[in-house]
């Protein structure tokens, strides 16, 4: 479904309110507008870094003004390294494993994160995982081409959708 909504935004004053544990509440309301949006502690991340890197750097606080439009993709999922293995074993299952070596390679700035997914597999998937890592054509996402980088925040965004589903529907807790 594909709904498109024009409006004024002098009179809008958007409301975010946490429901649950992971669960929040964006309302957005004008006079001839109201709707909500029930977002995951994943998509208000995403969604904050989003509209961070988008305020002209002169009205940034001074700490976030080295977020980057990679940290975008890369920060809200630095979290998975708090979940439990079984958790992580849930998405390595439900993940597609070109888009997770993509992924892994796009996070290898973060060791534990990669460590933990890959200790969560079996050896012999673990050890050629390693080898796809090593033999990436790019020796490192911030210095790689930006197709390769196109394609790693595709992957990113796949991973997150399979967590977000899996969260909303309990197989894995929030982090």
């Amino acid at each position: 479904m594909t709904l498109k909504i024009m409006s004024d935004t002098i009179d809008i004053e958007p409301k975010l309110s946490e429901t649950a544990e992971n669960e929040f509440l964006l309302e957005i309301e004008s006079d001839n507008i109201q709707f909500s949006f029930q977002l995951s502690k994943l998509q208000i991340q995403t969604l904050g870094l989003k509209c961070i890197q988008s305020i002209p750097e002169p009205d940034i606080n001074p700490r976030f003004n080295n977020i980057g439009e990679e940290d975008v993709y890369r920060i809200p999922l630095q979290g998975l390294v708090h979940l439990e293995d079984r958790e992580i074993q849930t998405i390595l299952r439900e993940g597609d494993m070109s888009e997770l070596e993509i992924f892994l390679w796009y996070m290898q700035s973060n060791e534990e994160l990669i460590n933990r997914f890959l200790n969560n597999m079996s050896k012999r998937a673990g050890d050629m995982m390693r080898d796809g890592l090593k033999s990436f054509p790019d020796a490192h996402p911030d210095t790689a081409p930006i197709r390769r980088l196109k394609q790693a925040r595709e992957a990113t965004e796949k991973l997150m959708k399979v967590i977000s589903r899996l969260q909303s529907c309990g197989e894995i807790g929030p982090f």
